[in-house]
């Protein structure tokens, strides 16, 4: 039976000096990568673990790891029992990039690893993939899940079809697109939807060779106004009690905010579950699939062939995936196709 063997300290959040309380860290054996069951910091940010309790023990050169992942940023403390070494703080640091990700955290995903993945899956190459993943559900989506907002975008006016169609040099749209959703000579349909709110809104009466002169509209809110939002999914906004845009580019110039206030719960499960699968199966492509021999991923061990594991993720997690994106196709408006 070993000897007990403490390794210890206090977490702390990237200021370097304010202890973090309820937060899980692990202790892993680097020599036969065995893992202690993990605990949460005390309310002060405490952390204590007895190398005694790993399965297999530990030896007198046995180096030993205390590693955590608080949200977007991550810590780690190394031991070495040849030192005796014992009592170590940990600083969170932000991962990089980890600001680029919108509907799930750094954490978040780790967090899912956690039981059948592990330390030799990067922090960039999880954030690679979670960009990836997010990427794929706008796309198939049409459509973000947080909060942007698009400042001064410039629409030219059809005065025979309501369109919209950003002058030259926006990039996320092409020159004109006619709208066939909405119809008449008094509205407009914008390029992000849903629309959560309009921030200001201009007509240019200039001549369409002269230099601008833009005059800012009002939005009805029951007390007289020049527009209205008369569908934000559809991000339809029409004109009332107010001259019609002048036909022609640089007609219309709005600011707003659109996507959504708060990112869907099944949303967030989704990017998670996608990068999951996406790290696994990168892990797994690296190794031989009919070896017998452990895979570790994030400290824990899969102790069984790896084409076993691969079915696990390609069935059981699949068929969440599946129906999760099914959740996100059903919240759809017949806009999306």
């Amino acid at each position: 039976m070993a000897l007990p063997y403490l390794v210890f300290g206090i977490l702390y959040d990237t200021d370097g000096t304010t202890p973090v309380p309820n937060v899980r860290v692990r202790c892993r054996n680097n020599n036969t990568g065995d893992l202690l069951d993990p605990i949460d910091t005390t309310a002060t940010g405490n952390f204590v673990f007895d190398a005694a309790n790993f399965t297999n023990g530990y030896g007198n050169d046995h180096t030993f790891t205390v590693y955590t992942f608080y949200t977007n940023a991550e810590g780690t403390a190394d031991y070495s029992a040849a030192s005796n070494e014992h009592d170590k703080n940990i600083t969170l640091s932000t991962v990089t990039d980890s600001s680029q990700l919108h509907y799930c955290t750094i954490q978040d995903i780790y967090d899912e690893l956690d039981g059948i993945s592990a330390s030799d899956i990067s922090t960039s190459l999880v954030i690679k993939r979670a960009k990836r993943t997010e990427a794929e559900i706008e796309q198939k989506a049409q459509r973000i899940f947080y909060t942007a907002t698009s400042t001064d975008e410039i629409y030219g006016w059809n005065a025979n079809i309501a369109s919209y169609s950003p002058d030259a040099g926006v990039p996320f749209q092409n020159a004109r697109s006619t709208n066939m959703f909405v119809s008449g000579r008094n509205q407009f349909q914008s390029v992000h939807r849903p629309i959560i709110t309009i921030t200001s809104l201009s007509l240019n009466y200039a001549d369409i060779a002269g230099t601008d002169s833009w005059t800012a509209l009002t939005q009805q809110t029951g007390t007289g106004g020049d527009y209205i939002i008369t569908d934000k999914d559809l991000g339809v906004v029409q004109f009332i009690n107010v001259n019609f845009p002048r036909t022609g580019p640089r007609a219309i110039k709005v600011t707003y905010s659109h996507g959504c206030a708060t990112t869907p719960l099944y949303v967030e499960k989704l990017a998670i579950l996608m990068t999951v699968k996406a790290s696994v199966l990168a892990k797994f492509g690296r190794s031989q699939f009919d070896s017998t021999d452990d895979i570790s991923i994030r400290g824990i061990m899969i102790r069984k062939r790896a084409s076993d594991a691969v079915t696990y993720v390609k069935g059981t997690l699949q068929a969440e995936i599946d129906g999760l994106w099914n959740d996100v196709i059903g919240s759809f408006s017949s806009d999306v196709v």
